[in-house]
């Protein structure tokens, strides 16, 4: 949290603190991570509505970290659901944000793209972690769920990271119990954060307990023709 995005109006500023105008603004931006992986050529999100609390005061220079999760989609309308934690995990905010998807030449703009202009997607690569079968599951999800992610999610430059538990496979047995997909603007921004203390910090502590579970590689995130998303 930097002093912009301070509670302030036009007589100055009101508080040193996470102002709910900056919460709001990026809870709909977590919201539109959400959304555009989604979304197909020519097509565009434009927010609807946004309800939210706002719960707990952040200082500045503190961090925090936003989970927007879809719990509804009806026709072009999708609804998200938000929540605004600290970086102790305490509940900063909640709140819903709906999104539109239109077609932006219909309004006098520029054809949508799927993304921020002249960028594609937001979300174009990934790092993608897969993980074996532990000995102990109840202890390694103790590890990974309760300290890991919340280590992960503060490398500078992850847009959203996305879990998902193995339950089988079409045939036979499957190796894999975990796999996580950690989303980036662009190759650089990845590298850069995988050279960064975070990066650094949370790795160690995934490889005390993980060591020998985890494959680790990076991909493309594309399209259906195979093209970049």
């Amino acid at each position: 949290m930097t002093e912009a995005d301070r509670a302030a109006f036009a007589d100055g500023v009101v508080h040193d603190v996470y102002g709910t105008a900056s919460m709001v603004r990026d809870m709909e931006y977590a919201a539109r991570l959400v959304l555009l992986p989604h979304l197909e050529p020519g097509e565009e999100g434009v927010g609807a509505e946004v309800w939210c609390r706002h719960l707990a005061p952040v200082p500045v220079g503190a961090t925090v970290d936003l989970t927007a999760t879809a719990t509804g989609q009806s026709g072009r309308r999708l609804v998200c659901r938000v929540e605004v934690r600290g970086a102790d995990g305490e509940l900063v905010g909640q709140g819903t944000v709906t999104q539109v998807i239109i077609d932006p030449a219909r309004f006098g703009g520029p054809p949508g793209g799927g993304g921020v202009a002249g960028q594609g997607s937001s979300l174009m690569v990934k790092l993608v972690a897969m993980f074996t079968k532990p000995e102990d599951p109840a202890a390694f999800d103790e590890a990974y769920f309760g300290t890991h992610l919340e280590l992960n999610a503060r490398t500078p430059g992850l847009r959203r990271t996305e879990v998902t538990r193995v339950t089988g496979a079409p045939r036979g047995e499957t190796p894999w119990y975990l796999v996580t997909e950690m989303y980036y603007d662009d190759e650089a921004s990845m590298r850069s954060a995988f050279a960064s203390p975070e990066a650094a910090e949370a790795a160690k502590q995934l490889m005390s307990f993980a060591k020998g579970l985890v494959t680790m590689y990076t991909a493309e995130v594309v399209d259906e023709t195979g093209e970049p998303a």
